[in-house]
């Protein structure tokens, strides 16, 4: 016979059944860990932040997310849309969050790397939309921007890439949106 096993031409030859038994189960036992490490390398190159905040999402995670103005807010997430992170904080405020300036998320506990490839964001609610809904109604905001300058007053109009404020102190603000890293309720006292 051939075929690259042995041959049993000798029924009496067990030893070299087995033998040649066990190889195989090894030969495939490797090969099937070859193909689940391929297909695990397969699902950390499609990760993508929104798919990764979807699936921590879904999972009820708490996480810290550090913004690239330096600031940092811990919470539950809210909501993902293809710019933006609404994260309900620790401390009871919900915040909006544009997701290019999302530096890094850090979650709690020893649980592995969420797979979270090609996942569409659980809402097509874009920041500029969030903005005009959410903070629309809530009377004095602040507004952070990517340099790091803080911005506080009541939202009276949000144009196409410009959102205008009435700060208490007078006066009106014109915030750039694409500048804008996130937009909360403004802390009182």
């Amino acid at each position: 016979m051939s075929g690259g096993g042995p041959d049993f031409d000798d029924l009496g030859d067990l030893d070299d059944l087995s033998r040649w038994a066990g190889e195989a189960r090894v030969d495939d036992a490797a090969a099937e860990r070859r193909r689940s490490s391929w297909l695990r390398r397969q699902d950390d190159e499609s990760l993508t932040l929104a798919g990764l905040l979807i699936d921590l999402t879904e999972r009820g995670q708490t996480v810290a997310v550090a913004l690239d103005t330096g600031r940092r807010h811990h919470g539950s997430i809210a909501a993902v849309g293809p710019d933006l992170l609404a994260l309900d904080t620790t401390g009871g405020l919900r915040v909006l969050l544009a997701l290019a300036s999302v530096v890094s998320v850090r979650t709690t506990g020893d649980q592995p790397v969420v797979r979270g490839g090609g996942q569409t964001p659980a809402t097509d609610l874009r920041l500029v939309r969030a903005i005009d809904q959410w903070a629309g109604d809530r009377g004095v905001i602040t507004v952070v921007s990517r340099g790091g300058e803080t911005t506080a007053g009541a939202l009276e109009v949000v144009g196409r890439d410009v959102l205008t404020l009435r700060p208490t102190n007078g006066g009106i603000v014109y915030v750039a949106l694409a500048s804008v890293s996130e937009v909360g309720l403004a802390e009182s006292g």
